[in-house]
């Protein structure tokens, strides 16, 4: 138990004015409850089998914020119009129901050809006692020996998928008429041959099916490849071989996840594995362990990691430095490096400490977000906006290129900034309250259209506001590659007195908070 009332706790991910989602502490699945708005008295029924299963019915929800210490671990998505746990990733929390790729679905999308169908080979073979797999099978569980006759096509499958003959097969595709069915062909599923492979142990057949011809990167009804379910199954092998001959590890599903996510430790993916091997009567048993071990190695090798780490060089410590002091010595390192296309770009970091990712941002209103930069585009325009909240007239300078105030708005820490109250700040014209000028509301509104809001988001945010967590965050350091310019100094003085933040910005050689 890890509460003190002796329940298990489910953490939420993320909450809006009618419902919160959480994990499961049992499962480990994800749940969804009503949420009136009150953070006391969360008791909740379980919603899985486990839970009952195992004698606890029953969870408290706890919330990313403690009103002991004053932390908090959550921000504001206003497109979206709820709380989110900053440990949580909204994508992954809205996955679709699983469900059975024999299933047909809305979302299924028709290949822009049509493939030939398995199910039109006519091909026959006649089986006797001469067969050895049918022997092998006859004296392992009765039957006739009696000769029958059946679809060539299935008796080949049936002997590569269950006893790995690379020679029968082999001999197949060198004598059937319906080879070119085999190989690209799709069964009423609307999986290939090499697909239905790949979820094999049978690395030696998966390489012949490539070599002979069969599409690596041939996706079925849900936009799946033979490289997905090999990651899916644990097959290392087949994945080696799948990326030796060309599948792609970028490609997405339907659902939009990489081959990669589906070797990854999830709850999704354990609930796929169990239903399709059987369910509570499971016809496939793994490993755990040993299958576990290689599914860490396909998303070593999905990632693009390298098989060696790169050795020391004299370039990677050049900027590390100790400095001693009278009772101790430090080593001073660089956490991070920001490539900039010219030397007048300044860099800013915002850190608000606990569980919250760094995020950066770069001066320049042109550029687009990156993997280590939010959008200076965006941001610029956000920064625009909330000026006219707050009251604070941009200085105009030359190089506004046409838009007065453009220049010192794109300055990086007015941007982070910015994206530090649209995380954790209700501003007034969000609330419908009115005593912002109009050119503010009209500028909200077009800012809201351009996000991504309804109309109806307004009242959404209002309902949301109404229910904030005793706790917010109103505290932040930015680190700055060079000294604020006056005018960002005076926009956060604006900014922290009529919000209410503490903003601090540091990392030039000196600081700056607002008085």
């Amino acid at each position: 138990m890890d509460t003190e009332d002796g329940f298990y706790s489910a953490a939420a991910q993320w909450w809006d004015v009618t419902t919160v989602k959480v994990k499961c502490p049992i499962c480990l699945k994800l749940h969804r409850h009503g949420f009136s708005g009150s953070y006391d008295q969360n008791l909740r029924a379980t919603h899985c089998d486990t839970s009952q299963e195992l004698g606890f019915p029953s969870y408290r929800l706890t919330f990313p914020f403690s009103t002991s210490s004053g932390g908090t671990a959550y921000e504001i998505d206003k497109i979206n119009v709820r709380y989110v746990a900053v440990d949580a990733d909204p994508t992954a929390l809205e996955l679709p129901p699983l469900r059975d790729s024999s299933d047909n679905h809305e979302s299924d999308k028709e290949a822009t050809t049509t493939p030939p169908k398995l199910g039109d080979a006519r091909e026959t073979i006649t089986l006797d006692a001469s067969d050895h797999i049918l022997s092998r099978l006859t004296a392992a569980f009765g039957g006739s020996d009696e000769p029958y006759t059946t679809n060539r096509i299935d008796h080949v499958t049936s002997r590569m998928l269950h006893f790995g003959d690379e020679d029968y097969v082999k001999e197949y595709l060198d004598t059937s008429s319906e080879a070119e069915l085999f190989l690209h062909g799709v069964d009423e599923k609307g999986d290939s041959i090499l697909y239905t492979a790949a979820a094999e142990r049978y690395s030696g057949i998966v390489r012949l099916l490539l070599e002979r011809g069969a599409d690596p990167n041939f996706q079925n009804k849900r936009g799946r490849t033979a490289l997905t379910e090999a990651a899916l199954w644990g097959r290392c092998q087949n994945v080696k071989v799948l990326l030796k001959h060309g599948a792609d590890r970028s490609l997405k599903d339907h659902d939009g996840f990489i081959a990669l996510q589906f070797a990854e430790p999830s709850a999704r993916n354990e609930e796929e594995r169990y239903d399709r091997s059987g369910g509570k009567v499971q016809a496939y048993k793994e490993t755990t362990h040993t299958a576990n071990q290689q599914r860490r190695m396909i998303v070593h090798l999905l990632s693009g990691a390298q098989e060696v780490p790169s050795l020391i060089t004299r370039t990677n410590y050049q900027h590390h430095v100790f400095v001693k002091s009278t009772d101790n010595i430090r080593l001073f390192a660089p956490i991070s490096e920001y490539p900039i296309p010219t030397q007048w770009k300044t860099v800013a970091r915002l850190e608000r400490g606990g569980r919250y990712p760094s995020v950066s941002a770069m001066s320049g209103w042109a550029h687009n977000q990156t993997v280590i930069l939010i959008s200076g585009k965006d941001w610029t325009a956000e920064v625009m906006r909330i000026c006219q909240l707050v009251n604070h007239q941009l200085m105009p300078h030359i190089y506004d290129n046409g838009k007065s105030g453009r220049y010192h708005a794109s300055h990086a820490e007015k941007q982070m900034i910015a994206y530090f109250i649209n995380h954790h700040v209700f501003l007034e014209p969000e609330l419908g309250k009115q005593d912002a000028t109009d050119d503010a509301v009209e500028q909200l509104a077009s800012a809201m259209q351009n996000w991504g809001f309804h109309p109806t988001v307004d009242r959404s945010l209002r309902g949301l506001a109404s229910m904030v967590p005793p706790v917010m965050l109103r505290r932040a350091l930015i680190l700055v590659s060079q000294e604020p310019c006056a005018d960002c100094a005076t926009f956060i003085e604006h900014v922290t007195s009529k919000l209410g933040l503490d903003i601090m910005l540091s990392g030039w050689g000196g600081s700056h908070r607002a008085p």
